[in-house]
């Protein structure tokens, strides 16, 4: 291969000089000569030259040294690509040119000392002890750029007198020194968590306000000294009150409101704005005062990113509008949900949860039924100093805070099902602590939702077990929606989990008609086979393949044969049928289109869009046992509700809507509740219908049209979207 790449590395073409650069970047070993010409382009003047000669040079440099100081020449670059082929090519080779890289960072321009920083980030396990004596060494200028470029999570790998330099210069160093050192030791992977805990509590009491402040945040980072952190608030300095109120109101621990504080110093201090980024609803009174940051120069940059966490966490409407919405709701269905919270209401246990057992569910379900009852409450404005039912949804809280175990879990462990259930509390505790003042509800949701958060499987979605490896598009469903109503209440956030759980659904959806399945594209949907399981109804195994594709040369034997399997395919299809309504089939297509709802996607996405089409094309019917889904209607009101001004579905509400209304109304039993008929009826009992009844009567006025919009959030905040470029 080399003598055609010699003669195309003379060529006048940019497009083929850059390919046989390439070429030769792949072949690792290479003659002197050609070495040298990649090292003769790293000073071409076209940017797609140079990143192929950067890739090629390292890659083919013997001494390996020599190449990385020519490479760190190149970090200046004023075009990206080219930095970025550098940054990579210096990572990939560091090993051997670990002092070479440390060195470098005497001295260097803000933009050269950022990218060996990445570069530095990207060392291999095995390279990390080089690495720890380069740090020890480091002199104290650069102290802060060594420390930048350790990676918390490989901590534990360096060396042990690495860590123990690292925990000496969080004691003498100087401020930018300790201020690195700080992230390290509060990162939450220092090896000895104790030991972390020990070094952040001297580093609050320091003498300069920068290292107290950067020590109470990471304290509160860590869950730990809620002492520390309520002495820190009577501190002298303004950031470092700031900081430990922030502290103590994400673990929901009491203290003084930390907006305030940070709207004092947003002009100021950057760590200002970026404190009310991560308050949701809370914060989001302070979106004028962050349009107004973004053009301080001190404080634009953690301004604009303020706005766009606050802007995409969800419409404060959606929690703290929903009484007026409600009042706003048609005479007869008022009347209905009355009657359904009453009875809820009444069938609530003095220590307030509800019992699922008492009104017929399977057992070990009082997670899941009191959770889904509180949401019915929340869903219609009733908080827990509501004056109709304050007292009901006080208790009910109570009572699931009450219900938490050590590792975060909301209820028992003890059945199959304990997941998702914990899910379903988690978005009831979640969307209380956006309007309620009860710290220890907060807390208890901050937890929770940390083992939400945890028990991912890793690149997609959830199913019973936590990271078990097995996802299914219920529980996933369950788990975003309380992730959602977390960020609203500005207790945690995980973008991963969104993106993880976007791939589960596009892997669930079937092309054609945007029909989501269980666990199989398109497939079946969840439905219970035993109590307190949850499992899919497959249709009979088909005796033949799928259908093959009928060639132009197909014999008549052979036509013959496929029309016999066609017809017995269409027989098994039938008799499958028969397990399910096929009005039925659509919880899942509801379930996947509400995640993209509340993740930002939706109609705006092909699948989205046809996912609608396929909901409001089986409308709600009161036929028969399996005809009636109550996940599918609780889940298809949510997406219909976001979809009532779409022009392709001006329908939409004569086609789904009313008759989920009719049917509903029609058969709500006489004391408000609703009887447990559908296919969830003998795995949630009479409290789960008539919960779920209620959140799907109630969906248009708790989550108002085009909620998870930008549009709608544009009509609100159009300086906010304007500032962004949005």
């Amino acid at each position: 291969a080399f003598p055609p790449i010699r003669k195309n590395l003379q060529a006048e073409s940019a497009f083929r000089v850059e390919a046989a650069l390439l070429a030769l970047s792949a072949a690792r070993e290479a003659p002197a000569d050609l070495n040298a010409a990649a090292r003769g382009c790293l000073g071409d003047k076209r940017p797609a030259v140079r990143a192929a000669a950067a890739q090629a040079f390292g890659a083919t440099a013997r001494d390996r040294r020599a190449a990385a100081r020519a490479l760190i020449a190149m970090l200046d670059d004023t075009e990206d690509r080219v930095a970025e082929a550098v940054t990579a090519t210096l990572a990939s080779h560091a090993r051997e040119s670990i002092p070479e890289m440390v060195a470098a960072l005497a001295g260097a321009s803000p933009v050269r000392s950022a990218r060996l920083v990445a570069a530095l980030r990207q060392l291999p396990d095995d390279a990390l002890p080089a690495f720890g004596a380069e740090l020890i060494a480091a002199p104290p200028a650069i102290r802060p750029a060594v420390l930048r470029a350790v990676r918390p999570e490989a901590l534990a790998l360096l060396p042990a007198e690495a860590r123990n330099a690292i925990a000496r210069w969080l004691v003498e160093g100087d401020a930018a020194v300790r201020i690195a050192a700080l992230a390290l030791v509060g990162s939450g992977s220092w090896p000895d968590r104790a030991d972390a805990v020990r070094l952040l509590r001297d580093a609050a009491v320091a003498k300069d306000p920068q290292v107290r402040a950067g020590a109470v945040g990471r304290l509160g980072d860590l869950d730990e000294a809620p002492e520390a952190l309520r002495a820190a608030c009577d501190d002298p300095d303004a950031a470092v009150r700031m900081e430990a109120a922030c502290a103590l109101s994400r673990r929901g621990e009491p203290g003084p409101d930390p907006l305030p504080l940070c709207l004092a110093l947003l002009d100021r201090l950057p760590a200002a704005a970026s404190r009310i980024g991560e308050m949701g609803i809370r914060g989001r009174s302070a979106i004028p005062d962050l349009v107004r940051a973004a053009g301080v120069p001190e404080s634009a940059a953690a301004a604009r990113d303020a706005l766009a966490r606050l802007l995409d966490a969800g419409s404060p409407e959606l929690v703290l509008g929903r009484s007026a919405a409600f009042a706003a709701a048609p005479e007869a269905l008022r009347a209905s949900v009355a009657r359904a919270l009453g009875w809820l209401a009444a069938a609530q246990e003095n220590d307030g949860h509800w019992d699922g057992v008492r009104w017929g569910s399977a057992p070990i379900c009082d997670t899941g039924v009191t959770g889904l009852a509180l949401l019915a409450f929340l869903s219609a404005g009733e908080t827990d100093t509501s004056a109709a039912h304050g007292a009901v949804v006080r208790r009910g809280l109570d009572a699931l805070v009450a219900s938490q175990r050590d590792d975060g879990v909301l209820g028992s462990r003890a059945t199959s099902a304990f997941l998702v259930q914990h899910g379903i509390a988690t978005a009831a505790l979640a969307e209380a602590a956006c309007f309620s003042r009860d710290s220890r509800i907060a807390r208890a949701a901050r937890d929770a939702l940390k083992f939400v958060s945890l028990s991912r499987n890793p690149e997609l979605g959830w199913r019973y077990e936590p990271r078990g490896g097995e996802n299914d598009t219920f529980v996933t469903t369950w788990m975003v929606m309380a992730l959602k109503a977390g960020e609203m209440a500005g207790l945690h956030r995980d973008p991963g989990a969104y993106e993880g759980a976007l791939r589960w659904i596009d892997k669930m959806t079937e092309p054609n008609f945007g029909q989501v399945g269980y666990r199989s594209a398109g497939g079946y949907p969840a439905s219970p086979r035993e109590p307190g399981a949850v499992e899919t109804i497959e249709p009979p195994p088909l005796p033949f393949p799928l259908p093959r594709f009928a060639g132009l040369r197909e014999s008549e034997e052979e036509r013959q044969q496929r029309r016999r399997e066609e017809e017995a395919r269409d027989a098994a299809q039938a008799a499958a049928s028969k397990l399910r309504d096929p009005d039925t089939n659509q919880a899942c297509t509801a379930g996947g289109v509400w995640v993209r709802l509340l993740t930002g996607g939706g109609f705006s996405s092909e699948p989205g869009l046809k996912g609608l089409h396929s909901i409001t094309a089986h409308p709600p019917a009161w036929k028969h046992p399996l005809a009636i889904d109550e996940c599918y209607w609780h889940w298809g009101a949510l997406v219909v509700a976001q979809a009532r001004g779409s022009r392709a579905y001006e329908h939409v509400r004569e086609r789904w809507r009313d008759p989920l209304e009719r049917e509903l109304l029609s058969h709500q039993a006489a004391d408000g509740s609703w009887d447990p008929v559908g296919i969830w009826g003998r795995t949630g009992g009479r409290v789960f219908s008539t919960a779920m009844a209620t959140l799907a009567l109630l969906a248009p006025y708790a989550y108002p049209e085009g909620c998870f919009t930008e549009d709608y959030r544009r009509r609100l905040y159009p300086e906010a979207f304007k500032l962004l470029g949005r």
